[in-house]
């Protein structure tokens, strides 16, 4: 009996976000040091993964991209532990983040906000109680599918304003 193995190999291309960070265009900062992302409680990013942290104001404009630092010490020795410096002309802006995932080509939106305060510093600089960030997640299930119907489960850590879709069939 002869038996046939064959190998292949899959070619991951991600696209990660065309993030441009403008230091020149505001005059103020606030530096973000020891800042985790998490997602269901699991921290975010590792070396290899290219994973991208940043800030943004309510137009989408960045105000900031965040280096990703690798501790050699303490409780988050060899994790993912972000730096950033946000950016604005005044304080009380408003700043939300998002976060790039390589791993899946997916950027997601984090649940914290940020109201902007000039010169603020946020954060643990010797890195043993980070600030954390969560990501948002939606969860939709299906159950007690019929002839007659079916229940629609919809699970969100965030807010939602509304919610709509189409049956067809």
């Amino acid at each position: 009996m002869k038996i046939l193995i064959t190998l292949s190999t899959a070619i991951l291309f991600a696209y990660p976000p065309d993030w441009v960070d403008d230091p020149g265009a505001y005059e103020f900062t606030a530096t973000l040091v020891g800042g985790i992302v998490l997602n269901d409680g699991v921290q975010m990013g590792n070396e290899n993964d290219g994973g991208m942290f940043a800030a943004f104001d309510e137009v989408g404009n960045v105000r900031g991209i965040a280096i990703a630092l690798f501790p050699t010490f303490g409780p988050y020795d060899g994790t993912c532990v972000y730096e950033m410096q946000v950016r604005s002309n005044s304080a009380g802006d408003l700043l939300h983040f998002k976060y790039y995932d390589a791993s899946e080509d997916t950027t997601l939106n984090v649940v914290e906000t940020y109201n902007f305060v000039i010169n603020d510093f946020l954060g643990d600089a010797d890195v043993l109680s980070p600030m954390e960030f969560n990501l948002e997640f939606v969860t939709l299930t299906f159950n007690n599918a019929d002839s007659t119907g079916i229940n629609i489960n919809y699970e969100s850590n965030a807010e939602i304003a509304g919610f709509q879709f189409d049956v067809e069939g």
